[in-house]
């Protein structure tokens, strides 16, 4: 549905995105997750067309968009802070879109009524923005956003002002929304729980570049460059014998490029395969983060139950803890 070829965006002849190019079919949920700087919220506001493009292409089922303002494009945009009318009541802000169309009241009114519904908010018609939570005033801009029908939703950090509880419920529930009402969207951000939660495939952004983009899962577990890896969470790599070693424990074919593992890759389990010194134990509410020597590797990463204890220079068991 959804075609961006070559993008290049420039401000004062500095590239700050740099041949960016896509596709997205329709119902999809893309998230671009990068850091901050990247240049993906740029990217963002580019095919939205707020940002002119220096080079490239955007399409809509084969609709060239160059020339086409921000508002004739059928789009929607959902930012961080919800960006409300504190002077109305939600059921005017989630319908505002729908009277600037002209609908008449009554079917205004019923849209209204089943967006709050599917958001999560019914009965909130008359209530004000000052008096929701964070939470839900997020969804009331969700409302809004979808109240007319976009042929794409564009998120702009929707969850990032949130704190971590609540982020993460509210991710899980925007992915349930935006499946049910088969809407196409991209976001972006930087939380990789919430572009993983959120989305079907994932676009990988590093100064400027969107360097990978498939299948969430699949940009997950293969990372195509040690800087995504890194940027994923990936903090032990092995090269040579090392990676053979990881890459047999593992029983995965190996044809001499680099293994990457992540710290929650090795656990300590006293029937693990591969032994090694404590170097540092670090206890969290969840689990105990390890520094564990191996001989042969290096130091490598590892997670433990909270409740075990360690000390410096204790030898334990390592099993590899790979997803299924």
């Amino acid at each position: 549905m959804l075609n961006v070829a070559d993008a290049h965006v420039a401000f004062d002849g500095e590239l700050a995105v740099q041949g960016a190019g896509f596709q997205l079919s329709e119902g999809q949920v893309l998230a671009i997750l990068g850091p901050s700087g990247c240049g993906k919220s740029t990217l963002l506001r580019a095919i939205a067309g707020l940002e002119p493009l220096e080079q490239g292409r955007v399409s809509l089922n084969g609709r060239d968009l160059a020339g086409v303002p921000a508002h004739q494009r059928g789009f929607a945009l959902m930012f961080q802070d919800g960006q409300l009318f504190a002077q109305r009541s939600v059921g005017d802000n989630v319908g505002y879109a729908l009277k600037l169309q002209g609908l008449p009241r009554a079917e205004r009114v019923a849209r209204v009524t089943e967006l709050l519904e599917v958001v999560g908010l019914p009965g909130y018609e008359e209530r004000r923005p000052a008096t929701l939570s964070g939470g839900e005033q997020q969804r009331v801009a969700l409302a809004r956003s979808l109240a007319a029908k976009p042929t794409l939703l564009l998120l702009d950090e929707p969850l990032s002002a949130l704190d971590r509880s609540l982020r993460d419920r509210l991710a899980t529930d925007l992915r349930e929304i935006l499946v049910r009402t088969k809407t196409t969207a991209i976001m972006v951000t930087h939380d990789h729980d919430e572009a993983f939660t959120m989305a079907d495939r994932m676009g990988v952004m590093l100064a400027g570049q969107l360097v990978q983009v498939g299948d969430t899962r699949q940009v997950w577990r293969e990372p195509v460059s040690k800087d995504v890896a890194s940027f994923l969470g990936y903090t032990s790599f092995f090269r040579d014998a090392a990676a053979g070693r990881v890459a047999a424990i593992a029983d995965v074919a190996w044809h001499g490029q680099t293994v990457g593992l992540r710290p929650s890759a090795l656990a300590a389990d006293q029937g693990g395969s591969l032994k090694g010194l404590v170097r540092r134990a670090s206890p969290g509410a969840q689990q105990t983060r390890l520094v564990v020597h191996v001989e042969g590797m290096g130091e490598v990463d590892a997670i433990a139950a909270p409740a075990v204890e360690f000390t410096t220079g204790q030898e334990i068991s390592l099993r590899l803890n790979l997803p299924a």
